[in-house]
């Protein structure tokens, strides 16, 4: 049941009267805080064609601030592998971090991009409804909003690529991307990381897909993000999350 739970977004234009409210789009617990993001989008005249979005995000609970770095400025239409839902829909993508104080962010110019070539696990019908949709650049009720969280990597700087590098001189661990382990930290997917080499999990022969976050490929269901197989490209997120959004 979990991987049919959606949030809800009435879309709606801002009045000279009065201004669009912000409206839930998903939450998450990182670093011990429990937070959420919300939205306002602002269309085109007479039609529900987005060209920007602003992002607020909410800390609740817990001693880390989470702040927003990035929201990305394209909106992709993609086929979706999630148990549960396996069809297209519109992914955008936000970069939080943690240890950052900005609550929001705009992002202007957006566009909506729908793919040249239909994954073949997509069914006709589906496919051509949603085509006549998404080529209108607007958003529709009739596909769902995959709102994907990624975590920026903190660690990744040169102070960590030397060899002299001792993880006991960190005063905190991006929990979201590593794990501490003694003298040692691990990236998530059980890469030792002594220093951190980011290269160790760049290649991999035994398997086909291509994870486009650099992930483990050889558990690529393990790990939400854009994979890549015979020339298509799909998103898998973890159904057990409130990440989907319902236009009304």
């Amino acid at each position: 049941m979990h991987e049919t739970l959606r949030s809800t977004f009435k879309l709606e234009r801002a009045t000279k009267e009065e201004k669009i409210g912000w409206q839930q789009i998903t939450s998450d617990l990182m670093y011990g805080t429990f937070y959420s993001i919300y939205a306002k989008f602002e269309y085109e005249k007479d039609k529900f064609k987005p060209i920007s979005c602003t992002i607020k995000i909410q800390n609740f609970q817990g001693a880390i601030s989470v702040g927003i770095k990035k929201i990305n400025p394209v909106i992709e239409v993609i086929f979706d592998k999630t148990r549960g839902v396996e069809k297209y829909v519109y992914l955008l993508d936000i970069t939080v971090c943690p240890l950052n104080n900005c609550c929001q962010k705009t992002q202007e110019n957006l566009t909506l991009e729908f793919p040249k070539v239909k994954h073949p696990d997509a069914g006709n019908e589906v496919y051509e409804v949603n085509r006549t949709i998404a080529s209108k650049g607007v958003f529709s009720p009739d596909i769902l909003m995959a709102v994907r969280l990624q975590y920026d990597d903190v660690h990744r700087n040169d102070e960590l690529d030397t060899n002299c590098f001792d993880v006991n001189s960190l005063a905190f661990i991006d929990t979201a991307n590593y794990e501490r382990d003694g003298d040692t930290i691990r990236m998530r997917g059980n890469y030792s990381v002594k220093p951190i080499d980011l290269t160790e999990d760049e290649i991999d022969s035994g398997n086909t897909e291509e994870n486009f976050t650099g992930k483990d490929k050889n558990n690529h269901s393990k790990y939400p993000g854009l994979y890549r197989t015979g020339g298509f490209n799909y998103l898998r997120l973890r159904p057990c999350r409130n990440v989907y959004v319902k236009f009304v």
